[in-house]
């Protein structure tokens, strides 16, 4: 528990007793248990989240882009996709589909 003792300087958790009567409960030693326990899970949370997280990135690649425009093999000019003439060099187009 090396980050507890640096968060609550220093404090041995162990050593805590409760005497009742004759009797002495040690609750140090499951409070010490429970939060070795709570930090553990948390790691191990973090852990199974970024896993997932770098998986669903491989699983869901980025949408392709549909094309809207083509280039004129003629003069290298934008232009839409159904055009049949280019309307800057008024080259007859090849059909594409």
């Amino acid at each position: 528990m090396p980050i507890v003792t640096l968060v609550t300087g220093g404090a041995n958790f162990q050593d805590w007793q409760l005497k009742v009567g004759g009797a002495t409960i040690s609750y140090g030693n499951f409070l010490s248990e429970v939060i070795n326990f709570i930090l553990m899970a948390l790691v191990i949370f973090i852990m199974i989240k970024l896993i997932n997280r770098f998986n669903n990135l491989k699983k869901n690649p980025a949408p392709e882009v549909k094309k809207d425009t083509k280039v004129c093999p003629y003069c290298l000019s934008t232009i839409p996709l159904k055009a049949v003439k280019c309307p800057e060099c008024t080259a007859d187009l090849p059909q594409t589909e």
